[in-house]
């Protein structure tokens, strides 16, 4: 028997059932697609963890990776207040994500690839870039007894207008309460409460530091935290504020 002539009918018999096998494989998704999916699935977890390994899908320094900064310093804030990730639903689509949480959906879109990592979106049609400050490291004080530094600040891109700031809470020589009240003076002079969904710092004793979170409905970027606090010990009692500004570089 012609050996070669065997070996070519096999590959037609290979041929002509692969061609009846049924229906073609899915499509395995673009590496764009991949990004956008990883981004925003650890952006919905509220898992610091996931959320430092997805950095790597950004471009560095972009609205992007500022984005994620924020959702990771809320999520390091409330672990640091005793509270577990509040997680989100995410949906990825061909060519937008919905992204909810207690029946209220934001959908991204308009997704700005460079160099293969994520570098931009919108959200709900609105840039984003806009609605974000990061901040410079400056802890505001008040005396020798506390102080307040803004780590960033998102402005929610729905109605409510929700303002929500990611603080760094420092006490010095005394042991503090940190944040009996907290106000937003928007930069048109309108002033704000923050809402009951606020995290904050119990207390904190002397030499210390603590993550949390104050969040204010309509209000935008651009104005100023009025903090109170006041100390928690035997000594002479001090009650003060600290105006902290929030404000995009």
């Amino acid at each position: 028997m012609n050996i070669s002539a065997c070996v070519a009918a096999a590959a037609g018999i290979v041929l002509v059932l692969s061609g009846c096998s049924g229906a073609d494989p899915e499509p395995e998704p673009s590496s764009d697609e991949a990004v956008i999916d990883e981004y925003f699935t650890a952006f919905a977890s509220s898992d610091p963890v996931k959320m430092e390994n997805a950095a790597d899908t950004t471009v560095e320094d972009s609205t992007a990776a500022r984005y994620l900064t924020h959702q990771l310093n809320v999520a390091r804030a409330n672990n640091a207040n005793g509270l577990d990730h509040r997680s989100s639903d995410v949906e990825v689509e061909d060519d937008a994500v919905s992204v909810c949480q207690f029946g209220s959906c934001t959908e991204y879109a308009d997704f700005t690839i460079e160099d293969g990592k994520l570098s931009n979106f919108t959200a709900n049609g609105t840039s984003v870039d806009e609605r974000i400050a990061m901040g410079d490291g400056e802890v505001i004080t008040s005396g020798d007894v506390a102080g307040f530094e803004v780590l960033s600040a998102v402005q929610s891109a729905d109605d409510d207008e929700l303002l929500v700031v990611v603080m760094r809470f420092h006490s010095y020589d005394r042991q503090i309460r940190p944040g009996t009240s907290a106000v937003y003076r928007n930069p048109d002079g309108e002033q704000v409460d923050n809402d009951l969904d606020s995290v904050v710092p119990g207390r904190l004793f002397a030499d210390s530091n603590q993550l949390g979170f104050v969040r204010f409905p309509r209000s935008a970027i651009g104005g100023e935290i009025v903090v109170e606090f006041r100390t928690e010990d035997d000594q002479e009692a001090i009650r003060d504020s600290a105006r902290v500004p929030v404000a995009q570089d």
